[in-house]
């Protein structure tokens, strides 16, 4: 794969054979060019820490059917400390990054308000912290088979299902009987 192919907007499904700290990962490509990657895990919630919680901790006011215990989600190991809003297209910032026609990420305070008054985006999912790739370090676990790759979904990323990496694994299972371990897209 060459950087001429993007791969912003595509989930990677970490492959069942991945053993480091990003094993059972799905995470959303949202950067990629000759300097490498960024992407969100959209799959592993942070235990016991919920989005009401995070605006009561940062002294946003929420309407009163505010949704109680919504997900957070770590989003990768770099910058914990750090929120990123992926969000239907409804909401729009100058600081907003489009990822694709639905899809887009923005990692403000003013986004975090506007959920909170109930006038934020229709879809949205907030990650803590992201994960990145150097320049050729994604491309090079594709081929060593680290990760499949697909077109991204907005109800994949916004399901709230218990486990989107076997849902993911057990789908392309499926569709093609066995998942082989030497495979790198799907």
């Amino acid at each position: 794969m060459s950087l001429t192919h993007s791969l912003v907007g595509t989930i990677l499904v970490a492959m069942p054979n991945l053993k480091d700290e990003l094993a059972k990962s799905v995470i959303l490509i949202c950067g990629h060019d000759d300097k490498g990657a960024v992407g969100l895990i959209i799959n592993k919630k942070i235990p016991a820490l919920y989005l009401d919680d995070l605006l009561e901790q940062l002294n946003i006011p929420v309407i009163e059917s505010f949704p109680k215990h919504v997900p957070l989600y770590a989003g990768g190991e770099i910058d914990m400390g750090r929120g990123f809003v992926l969000h239907s297209n409804d909401y729009h910032h100058e600081q907003t990054i489009q990822i694709n026609d639905t899809l887009s990420l923005t990692a403000t305070l003013d986004v975090l308000n506007r959920i909170g008054a109930g006038n934020g985006p229709k879809l949205n999912l907030l990650a803590l912290g992201y994960t990145n790739w150097e320049y050729g370090q994604l491309e090079q676990e594709l081929k060593d088979n680290k990760w499949l790759w697909m077109e991204c979904s907005d109800d994949l990323i916004f399901q709230d299902t218990e486990d989107k990496w076997q849902t993911l694994i057990n789908t392309l299972r499926s569709q093609g009987g066995h998942l082989a371990l030497d495979s790198g897209r799907c």
